[in-house]
């Protein structure tokens, strides 16, 4: 079978996070909003599967969700500060690898369609989109746009819709490259090569 699209993860495979950032910031963010640092951290670890698939909402409902959680009704202000923050230490702390584009490049060069299909966060969208990532890509398939986690297969279905371009409808075609091995099984059951 010959393979016309390959499918990356974000995370360890495209770019690496500096979770050593964010943590860092998550201590700042619990200063400012009045709560206990450890109990501000261990919400949004809690919380990291229903941040995936969006079921939080935006990234300011999921602020507003986690200090209401705490027992704290975030004012507008302190919600924008949050946000910014946010935005910021995520676009310190996400980095592409020095090969990430220039592998894309390449691969688009010799024809093929390129996807990426990730469990992230919101956070993850701006930083795709910041690093222009998503300029590359035929599809772009977050779980939190979508719903769905990996391994399942319908995270890798949806960039299968007709909405898709064509090599995107055929998953037989289609190849996927990730860094978490137990991740690939799945794509071959919803009919991907891995």
């Amino acid at each position: 079978m010959l393979v016309t699209a390959v499918l990356f993860d974000l995370y360890d495979t495209l770019a690496y996070l500096r979770s050593d950032l964010i943590d860092a910031e998550r201590r700042e963010q619990a200063r400012l909003a009045g709560v206990d640092a450890d109990a501000w951290a261990g919400l949004w670890r809690a919380n990291i599967l229903d941040r995936m698939r969006g079921a939080l909402g935006g990234l300011q409902d999921e602020f507003r969700v986690l200090l209401q959680g705490l027992g704290v009704d975030p004012s507008p202000a302190l919600l924008d500060l949050l946000l910014e923050r946010e935005h910021a230490v995520w676009n310190r702390a996400v980095t592409l690898y020095p090969e990430a584009l220039p592998l894309l490049d390449e691969l688009r060069r010799r024809g093929y369609r390129l996807g990426l299909v990730s469990n992230c966060s919101a956070q993850a969208g701006d930083v795709v989109r910041r690093n222009g990532l998503d300029a590359r890509l035929d599809a772009l398939t977050l779980s939190f746009e979508v719903g769905a986690l990996k391994p399942s297969p319908e995270i890798f279905l949806h960039a299968c819709t007709p909405a898709r371009r064509s090599a995107w409808r055929r998953p037989s075609a289609c190849s996927s490259r990730t860094a978490h091995s137990p991740s690939w099984t799945r794509p071959r059951r919803s009919g991907w090569s891995a």
